[in-house]
């Protein structure tokens, strides 16, 4: 049966002897694994559940209270101090442009990210532990040592606008879990993302079975996840006319991507007029403009136009009717087992060292009106 939080209950193959400095170590070991919170048992307690003196018990609990695991409070009992902290970092040097004044870096996780955190912030809150979410500018090598001062442990987000493996070095010295990104064999960290080139398997086969006459990519290439979603989506679609909106909301606004994508949507159609056109929308955060193109050429999507779009991302799919069939990369699962994963290594890293694991989860098909 698993520990919980504050259950203190010793079984009789884990009691020591009569060293108050293996009583300590034990203590000590539950309070940074989360497991003792709050107030902790009186000393006769203590002393009755490990079977020795309350004086031995007394010296545990003073070299607790030095290490600032615990506070004693007069004539109230002793407590938990220590409480500890997960960082859920963002790695990118994309800067955020501003109307009036020099760009800054993003404050938060961007939308993209945000159910991946969600999975994170499920386990570490199940832990009562604290979360320390921001984005990251590699460069700045100062701000990511006092980053990594701040947590125990972190999950940290790759984005790929700018950001190579080599970044990860900074963090070679935090225990830490890469979450999404490219998926590779290469780094001594662990790693838990998803099949990326399968959601463009996924998408071609899709668009073949709605017996498509052409089809259409719509997504940049700009980061090499774009060009694996591509390249597998081009290998699905076996010999079938293939158009590429190459458009990126990375480097448009959404005012230049629907004047741009309107012209362009508006010509593939016309010149492939008779035919069945299908649409691999690449990204959910291109699915809204891309709905308010095809309306505004007389064309209805999904009923009229077989699309499919990718990552289930409900900030970018609110509102939207009738939703699209969608490629689900598991986000939500992704964040939940990357922190399961880190508080394993967490836990494991006093005793001995943990191996590397690599999680690669399977994307999923889902019909528009399941989700």
């Amino acid at each position: 049966m698993m520990e919980k939080p504050s259950d203190f209950v010793i079984p009789i193959r884990s009691r020591i002897a009569c060293k108050h400095d293996g009583i300590a170590a034990e203590l000590a070991r539950r309070i940074r694994s989360g497991l003792l919170t709050g107030k902790l048992p009186g000393v006769t307690r203590l002393a009755q559940e490990y079977s020795v003196n309350p004086l031995t018990v007394c010296k545990a609990l003073d070299a607790l209270e030095q290490q600032g695991l615990i506070e004693r409070r007069s004539r109230i009992g002793t407590f938990v101090k220590y409480k500890k902290r997960i960082g859920i970092f963002f790695l990118t040097r994309k800067q955020m442009a501003q109307a009036n004044g020099p760009a800054r870096w993003q404050p938060l996780l961007p939308a993209l990210y945000n159910i991946v955190s969600e999975g994170i912030s499920a386990v570490i809150g199940a832990r009562q532990f604290s979360m320390l979410i921001q984005s990251v500018n590699p460069d700045d090598e100062a701000y990511v040592q006092y980053l990594k001062n701040e947590v125990d442990g972190a999950v940290i987000l790759h984005a790929g606008d700018g950001v190579n493996e080599q970044d990860l070095k900074l963090f070679s010295d935090l225990v830490y879990v890469r979450a999404m990104g490219q998926s590779t064999g290469a780094g001594a960290f662990s790693h838990v993302t998803y099949d990326n080139p399968l959601t463009g398997t996924l998408a071609g086969e899709f668009l073949r079975r709605q017996q498509c006459d052409v089809v259409v990519y719509i997504g940049g290439l700009r980061l090499t996840l774009g060009q694996e979603r591509m390249a597998a989506f081009r290998k699905a679609i076996g010999d079938l006319p293939l158009e590429h909106l190459e458009l990126d909301l990375g480097e448009l606004t959404i005012s230049q991507f629907i004047a741009a994508g309107t012209e362009r949507v508006r010509d593939i159609l016309t010149r492939a007029a008779g035919k069945k056109v299908g649409f691999f929308i690449s990204g959910d955060v291109y699915t809204a403009p891309i709905y308010q193109i095809l309306r505004s050429l007389g064309r209805e999507p999904v009923t009229d136009v077989p699309l499919v779009s990718c990552d289930n991302n409900y900030y970018f799919l609110h509102g939207l009717h009738p939703l699209p069939p969608e490629i689900d990369i598991q986000a939500y699962e992704i964040g939940r087992r990357s922190a399961e994963l880190l508080l394993r290594l967490l836990d494991r890293q006093e005793s001995e060292p943990a191996p590397v694991e690599r999680i690669l989860l399977q994307p999923i098909l889902r019909d528009g009106m399941l989700n």
